[in-house]
């Protein structure tokens, strides 16, 4: 399975994207993190939204409309960003759908914006996304229900969990790696990227796998 990341909480995995900020949020006078490139729109079948604010979304419009990927959100947030407009399958807190390859549930997240977490299973690979949220305990749930051996886990504090809260959080789902995100696309959620990735390794056997954006690997 190819991850690359696009930035802030975006990623491309192998034909899904989640969460794309990769235009500028004219709003908010925020240039996105990362440029689509054409390889990036290259076998492109699902778009992926955690919840409605335009950092998580801003791109999906372009994604959807160049590749004719099916874009999956909750119904509030597929019409507050007017993505209903392109083809879309609509999914809820506990809900699964079947598409593309992949099995995609929406689990719960705690942020402003209608929120979900994600698990996404393919290939006997199960990668959990948590969207924007603060610490929950019912993450441990995940682990016993999903199990994941990646997770996809914000560490920039202000908006989501900050890096006390993100080394819990992989205390409670214990997946082989971690890749963080949401952090140092602005100022006010710069981390300390290297130290999480020290705290992790020394507390737990998470493997933290930093990396630079539009970098890939493979898994």
């Amino acid at each position: 399975m190819n991850i690359k990341w696009l930035g802030h909480a975006g990623f491309k995995i192998d034909n899904l994207i989640i969460d794309p900020f990769v235009e500028r949020i004219e709003h908010w006078g925020l240039e996105a993190p990362y440029t689509l490139k054409q390889e990036d729109l290259e076998n492109v079948d699902v778009v992926v939204i955690t919840h409605g604010h335009a950092d998580h979304f801003q791109g999906a419009k372009t994604i959807a409309e160049k590749t004719g990927a099916t874009v999956i959100g909750t119904g509030e947030n597929l019409h507050a960003s007017e993505l209903f407009k392109f083809k879309h399958e609509d999914l809820n807190i506990g809900g699964s759908i079947e598409i593309a390859g992949w099995k995609i549930t929406f689990v719960q997240a705690h942020h402003s914006g209608n929120p979900v977490g994600v698990i996404l299973e393919k290939d006997g690979l199960v990668l959990y996304h948590t969207g924007d949220t603060g610490l929950f305990s019912d993450m441990k749930l995940y682990k016993e229900l999903y199990a994941p051996n990646v997770l996809l886990l914000p560490i920039g504090g202000r908006y989501t969990m900050d890096i006390k809260q993100a080394i819990k959080a992989v205390e409670f789902v214990e997946p082989k790696f971690c890749i963080p995100m949401h952090y140092n696309t602005f100022a006010k959620i710069n981390a300390d990227v290297n130290d999480f990735k020290t705290q992790v390794e020394t507390k737990t056997k998470t493997k933290v796998k930093v990396l630079k954006i539009g970098e890939q690997i493979v898994l």
